[in-house]
């Protein structure tokens, strides 16, 4: 019986104290299983942090790359409307410069015809310098009606080449006041050879002398042709007053303005010069009969 407690006893020890040293080290284990945990659990704080501190990353480079995006639209957005300002200066420039051509174009126009005109009316004042000091013809050779002919013709031909659509047409319809119809005429070819537009205010009532009418007739493109390269735009003034004719060149408004000095050049015997115009003496009285 002995025997047998001491073996039980002995196994009770063995068991107890290999108990013991399990317990010793399933608390070692323990011991390290928190340490573990207590790092893992650190880690993942720290993880958290740094996921926090890459979100934050994130969103910054999300903003900036949406500012990015933006200033990129801007700089498309700029750079379309440069590359349209300077399609629109590019055509700007070219119309500057055909507007300059055909200024340019209009002046020379302009220039030829002045000195046509300064020619024909050199002519006629040296043909009228040969009269009598007012004798209404010449005592011989052809008369004032023959150049006032010869200047009819060339109202038509001028008709024909610069107003008639069609340059082969009838010759327009005899006017009951020639000479109103010569001014108009010569008015009008202005126009469309230089595109300067002149208006007409024509406060004549009765026909004039053949002599009369040429004067008044040159004398309108006299002074047209010296203020076609001022303006674009006036009035051709031709009136009575008394035994007189005034032809006299005006802005759109009336006024003188800048015709002020277009008759300077002009003289001659029964022409007085007068502010944007001439005074023909003696014009008036004799209408034709």
């Amino acid at each position: 019986m002995i025997p047998v407690l001491a073996v039980s006893l002995a196994v009770a020890v063995i068991a107890c104290v290999w108990l013991g040293a399990r317990g010793a080290r399933s608390a070692s284990d323990l011991r390290e299983s928190r340490g573990r945990v207590e790092t893992l659990e650190a880690e993942v704080a720290t993880g958290a942090d740094a996921r926090v501190a890459l979100d934050a990353k994130a969103t910054q480079a999300a903003a900036q790359a949406d500012t990015a995006t933006d200033r990129a639209d801007a700089a498309d957005e700029a750079r379309s409307a440069a590359e349209q300002d300077l399609s629109t200066a590019r055509e700007a420039a070219a119309a500057a410069e055909a507007l300059a051509a055909d200024a340019e174009a209009r002046a020379e126009a302009a220039d030829t015809r002045a000195e046509e005109t300064q020619a024909e009316m050199a002519q006629m004042a040296a043909a009228q310098a040969d009269t009598d000091e007012g004798a209404a013809e010449w005592s011989s050779g052809p008369g004032p009606e023959v150049l006032w002919g010869l200047e009819l013709a060339r109202t038509e031909r001028t008709w024909r080449t610069s107003v008639a659509a069609d340059p082969t047409a009838d010759a327009p319809e005899a006017s009951a006041d020639p000479l109103r119809s010569a001014v108009d005429i010569d008015l009008v070819a202005l126009r469309e050879e230089s595109g300067v537009d002149f208006e007409l205010v024509w406060l004549l009532s009765d026909s004039l002398r053949p002599v009369a009418s040429l004067a008044v007739l040159r004398s309108v493109q006299e002074l047209v042709a010296a203020a076609t390269p001022m303006a674009d735009e006036g009035r051709v003034v031709v009136s009575v007053d008394g035994a007189d004719v005034n032809v006299v060149m005006t802005e759109p408004d009336g006024e003188i303005g800048r015709f002020a000095t277009v008759s300077e050049t002009l003289a001659g015997r029964g022409l007085e010069v007068t502010p944007g115009g001439v005074r023909i003496t003696g014009a008036a009285p004799a209408p034709v009969a």
